[in-house]
């Protein structure tokens, strides 16, 4: 059996052709460059990880994260609930 694989370009003939999956990491990637300070407790998280991975990785966590806490959401019917970042107490 003779396979070739073809190229895929995002516009194809009259068509876009871009994977479903492909806005979640675009997301969470422009999130990652815009982010310089922590406003959360996941802000702090994604911030240390940037730090110790690089953004690249940080921003596929991010997606991975996000999805996670979407199928929680969903499956468990509950309310997101961010919790706003803890001053220091100094």
């Amino acid at each position: 059996m003779d396979c070739q694989f073809q190229s895929f370009t995002k516009i194809g003939p009259g068509i876009i052709s871009v994977p479903a999956e492909m806005p979640l990491p675009q997301g969470a990637r422009s999130y990652v460059y815009a982010r310089k300070q922590a406003r959360s407790g996941k802000d702090e998280w994604l911030l240390a990880l940037v730090a110790r991975s690089g953004a690249g990785k940080a921003a596929v966590a991010l997606a991975n994260k996000n999805v996670r806490t979407a199928w929680a959401i969903l499956t468990q019917g509950t309310e997101y609930n961010c919790k706003p970042r803890q001053a220091n107490a100094a």
